[in-house]
């Protein structure tokens, strides 16, 4: 059957009450290796239902109950269950490879062996919850609750991982929504405070951030802003390639830039240049987030732009990744740029590019 018949039945099934366990009695119906793939089972009664090796992948499971429910060695890869229920559900070897478990109740529940790998568990309750031997790998945990640090320590790994405070765990992170595709590393110690700002919720903007809030932005833009009236900037195509890039950067009328030097970030050539307001008119055409006076230079993604600002400074490294021009923005305040470099110079060097 098609994925819409089977929810259908699926429904039927949950709300004439044939597949829960209630008052201590057994399912009537068991849907073990159940074929349950891209079903629609949102905000069902699936309470202590056997689920056990069943294929879920691709489902969607939002604000569904699932207490206390066997879902040993189920495949959940993708499934969305933002919001659901989880709590004592039994999980062992199941594969929730890039499910959606935000705001997830996970408390007691039994996750051992799981995979989890790029699982979005951003806000999930994992109060006592089994993590033993659970694959974590570039796993979103930022502001998960009721965790500790020996549950995170029993996990199989951690690598590329964001953590409940938001820094990103030591590990080599490859990205997923952003292209052209990269990796980077992070050292052994968390020390260096590295956050990634919701990457995977913009394939045009990579961002990583520091506790100081100093950034490396990855972009690939397709349009600039015209400089020729700040006051209203109107968008026009960028530049197609390094060379147009570093002549676009220099000719602009508000900026102050440094000559360009040669550079090689994972193996792909291009130029940088530094960048500094020049002026500050008198009625400022625009506001960034500290409130200062700042032009737009670039969208970087929906309702993203890259801009220059007072008080700032930015280091544009523009480089050719297979015939794809890509901007890295490195960016701090004036003050602290010279002090933010050899970190931000540190991560760069680990960086490759997918097929380089």
């Amino acid at each position: 059957m098609d994925p819409n018949r089977k929810t259908q039945v699926a429904r039927f099934l949950v709300e004439a009450g044939l597949v829960q366990r209630t008052n201590g009695r057994d399912p009537i119906i068991i849907l073990a290796d159940a074929d349950l793939r891209s079903t629609y089972l949102t905000g069902l009664d699936l309470r202590a239902a056997v689920l056990s090796d069943a294929d879920l992948s691709g489902s969607h499971l939002v604000d569904t109950n699932l207490d206390d429910a066997d879902l040993s060695n189920a495949n959940l890869r993708s499934a969305d269950l933002y919001s659901a229920e989880m709590n004592d559900a039994v999980m062992r070897n199941a594969n929730l490879a890039g499910a959606n478990l935000r705001l997830t109740g996970l408390s007691g529940a039994i996750l051992s062996e799981a995979k989890l790998k790029r699982a979005d568990l951003s806000s999930a309750d994992l109060w006592k919850a089994n993590l033993s031997d659970t694959n974590l790998v570039m796993a979103n945990l930022n502001g998960a609750l009721g965790w500790t640090e020996g549950q995170l320590a029993s996990a199989d790994s951690l690598e590329g991982a964001t953590m409940p405070d938001g820094q990103l765990h030591a590990g080599t992170y490859v990205t997923n929504g952003f292209e052209p595709t990269l990796s980077f590393n992070i050292g052994t110690a968390r020390h260096d405070g590295w956050k990634l700002q919701e990457e995977e919720m913009n394939d045009q903007q990579l961002l990583i951030e520091d506790s100081e809030g100093s950034q490396i932005i990855f972009t690939s833009p397709l349009h600039v802003f015209d400089p020729i009236n700040p006051k209203d900037p109107k968008q026009v195509p960028a530049p197609r390639n390094t060379d147009g890039w570093v002549s676009w950067f220099q000719r602009h009328p508000n900026l102050d830039t440094s000559a360009p030097t040669s550079v090689t970030v994972g193996g792909a050539h291009g130029v940088r240049v530094d960048a500094q307001p020049s002026s500050t008119p008198d009625n400022s055409p625009q506001q960034c987030y500290d409130g200062l006076p700042c032009f737009l230079l670039y969208p970087s993604g929906e309702d993203e732009v890259i801009t220059s600002s007072v008080k700032s400074k930015d280091r544009f490294v523009i480089v050719d990744v297979k015939g794809e021009t890509v901007i890295i923005d490195i960016y701090a305040q004036a003050n602290k740029f010279d002090e933010f470099l050899p970190k931000a110079q540190k991560l760069l060097d680990t960086v490759k590019w997918k097929g380089e």
